[in-house]
């Protein structure tokens, strides 16, 4: 017990701090553990530091409520940092290009409806909510509607946003794509209207258009629009990509999920090309489907997979999967930080409502086992 209660006051007094960005984990401390959150020393085991993470997180197996804080793994410096503790749901949106800022969207309301069978979502109200690093302050931005989606940095200064006032969810054709400035505090007018899965790529987006059934490069600025891959056409005739979301730029590639019943992770050049399966098959939802993917480069990027037992974060490099998480909770909203030090996701237990989706940081910026591993690039053409 002495000896685990060393490595744990190590672990919250030591500087650690992010390589090539200079922000102390200490600052972060007093927000992210406070002490009537740290998990109870008597519920370690003897070891359970230095063993890989399967084991580590086999502490939480017994009751999924209860999840640890942080932790090193022996080899490099691995933590698992819980960053909101909220009574509604933190969603993820995505880090800042400096890595500084994590930006999300958070429930403010909720009203549910219980028919005797079902539990219901009626309706919710959300804003918008900026984490920064260096600081360890959180920023709640005021926005004039119902409800925010998928909040994206354009810049360290600004970012996207989808916006309705329509707080049921509604029609997607109800939902305004937004560029919001921080230091000016306002939004551009709506550059879009009825926008599914969108990604800025450097003062571009990319995004899918439904009613075109294409991937488009779009210039906010100038409003031209380049098509990168369209499902008309006889060349496409016989790998045609259905329901394509959860689109994502890295520095060279832009990732994307695709497929209905089975569900696949692609990738494409940022100047268009036939797209290619990143992911070793196709898979039904249930069985290790792959979804939701966050993009760094060719080589590096991470995504979600369904399992029967529950959702599971997979980190994926080249052709190589390597699995993170062991918990039986539900995980989405995946984000990855430019440098690929830092992964971020919503994550609940299964047995909550979906509004109980909490921020969690995977952190490998102190030198990982990870960054030893000989990448494999994906050879896209």
């Amino acid at each position: 017990m002495k000896h685990i209660s060393l490595i744990l006051l190590i672990l919250i007094s030591s500087p650690l701090t992010y390589t090539g960005q200079g922000i102390p984990f200490s600052k972060l401390y007093n927000k992210i553990i406070p002490e009537k959150l740290v998990y109870p020393l008597n519920q370690w085991k003897k070891g359970y530091f230095s063993t890989a993470i399967k084991d580590f997180e086999e502490l939480i197996k017994s009751d999924s409520t209860l999840i640890p804080f942080v932790a090193t793994i022996t080899g490099g410096n691995y933590h698992l940092i819980r960053l909101t503790d909220n009574i509604y749901a933190d969603r993820v949106g995505g880090f800042s290009p400096s890595g500084t800022k994590l930006i999300f969207t958070r429930d403010t309301s909720v009203t549910r409806l219980d028919d005797g069978f079902f539990d219901w979502l009626e309706k919710s109200r959300s804003e918008v909510v900026y984490f920064d690093f260096e600081t360890g302050k959180e920023t709640t931005i005021k926005l004039p509607y119902n409800r925010c989606f998928s909040p994206k940095f354009q810049s360290n200064t600004s970012f996207f946003y989808i916006a309705s006032n329509d707080s049921t969810g509604g029609d997607p054709a109800d939902k305004m794509l937004m560029l919001f400035h921080l230091d000016t505090k306002i939004s551009d007018t709506c550059l879009h209207t009825g926008r599914y899965g969108y990604c800025p790529y450097k003062k571009e987006l990319i995004y899918y258009e439904p009613a075109e059934d294409a991937i488009i490069r779009f210039n906010p600025k100038s409003h031209n629009k380049t098509i990168l891959y369209s499902n008309s056409g006889l060349l496409n005739h016989y790998r045609p990509l259905t329901m394509i979301q959860n689109l994502s730029a890295g520095d060279n590639i832009i990732t994307f999920q695709a497929g209905s019943r089975t569900t696949c992770i692609y990738g494409i050049l940022p100047d268009g090309g036939t797209p290619e399966i990143l992911t070793k098959q196709q898979l039904e939802y249930g069985s290790n489907a792959p979804f939701c993917p966050a993009a760094v480069a060719f080589n590096e990027f991470a995504y979600l997979a369904n399992t029967r037992q529950g959702v599971d974060i997979f980190y994926h490099i080249g052709d190589m999967d390597f699995r993170l998480t062991y918990d039986g909770g539900d995980k989405y909203y995946l984000a990855i930080s430019a440098d690929g030090s830092k992964i971020a996701y919503s994550y609940k237990p299964k047995k909550l409502h979906s509004e109980s989706y909490d921020i969690f940081i995977l952190d490998f910026s102190n030198g990982s086992d990870i960054s030893d591993i000989k990448y494999r690039f994906m050879n896209l053409k």
